[in-house]
């Protein structure tokens, strides 16, 4: 990936192997080359790390003076990444992998950007969880971007009460989506109002409901999933009904059926397809 990156940037006297560029060199070869150079790449980000605060802060400046940032909505999201090897101690933790790499050691990444440019970015140790690095990123906005309001977006990941009384401190609005299962905040919004959707798209429905204390929920359905969701739905009550009707018939046919057993049974029906 650095190979292709550097034919495709005018860079003089970047210090690379010229033999890199030698469209004759075989593969193996130019690979072999490439792991040597690399290693030039990873000496350059020791330096950088020394002077991210500062760098970060001159680079966003000059964005948003060259391209006019409207810094009034910023987005964060948080990824990961994992380490073949043991990785840096104070950072290298097991936790919940979005690589599906269960068992390796990694380190948490929260980005941010404006406008959808990069402005800045931290590095967390690998078993925090993503709510766990709201109020280090807010700070940054604050002390590093010198950005007293704006409005933050970012996933359900983030919801907690701490990081929304946060938010309020910092002076900050927030848009952040909440999880639709297992939330009852989310249940008790959806009884509330009259239950008409404007529609954007054929994918596309929503409607608002604004509390009392100011905060507005927007309410999203797709009508082809939902459309989707409930043929599902009838298929799978249709097949446990059977299966449930088999067992009726079972237990019918026996003289004393245990009762412990039957009731064990109608369950492990159930929740094969969630119908607990």
């Amino acid at each position: 990936g650095i190979l292709e990156w550097l034919k495709g940037v005018w860079w003089p006297d970047h210090g690379f192997a010229p033999q890199l560029f030698n469209e004759s060199l075989a593969p193996e070869e130019q690979e072999k080359l490439l792991k040597k150079e690399v290693m030039k790449f990873y000496r350059a980000l020791d330096h950088l790390l020394k002077i991210k605060k500062p760098l970060e802060k001159h680079l966003y400046l000059r964005l948003r003076d060259l391209f006019s940032l409207k810094v009034d909505l910023v987005f964060y999201d948080v990824t990961s990444s994992y380490f073949e090897g043991q990785g840096p101690a104070s950072l290298a933790k097991e936790g919940y992998s979005r690589d599906h790499e269960p068992g390796k050691k990694q380190v948490l990444i929260g980005l941010i950007l404006c406008n959808s440019l990069p402005i800045g970015h931290e590095v967390f140790e690998g078993n925090r969880v993503d709510k766990k690095t709201l109020k280090e990123i807010l700070a940054k906005l604050k002390e590093d971007f010198e950005i007293d309001r704006c409005i933050l977006v970012g996933d359900r990941g983030l919801i907690s009460k701490e990081n929304l009384e946060e938010l309020e401190k910092q002076d900050f609005e927030s848009i952040l989506a909440l999880r639709k299962r297992r939330s009852r905040e989310v249940k008790k919004v959806l009884k509330e109002g009259a239950p008409i959707y404007c529609r954007t798209s054929e994918q596309l429905e929503y409607r608002e409901v604004k509390k009392e204390d100011g905060l507005r929920y927007i309410l999203c359905r797709n009508p082809e999933v939902a459309i989707s969701q409930h043929r599902e739905r009838q298929e799978d009550l249709a097949h446990l009904q059977a299966q449930l009707e088999q067992l009726k018939e079972k237990v019918a046919s026996q003289k004393r059926p245990a009762l412990k057993r039957v009731i064990r049974q109608a369950e492990e029906i159930l929740s094969h397809r969630h119908g607990h």
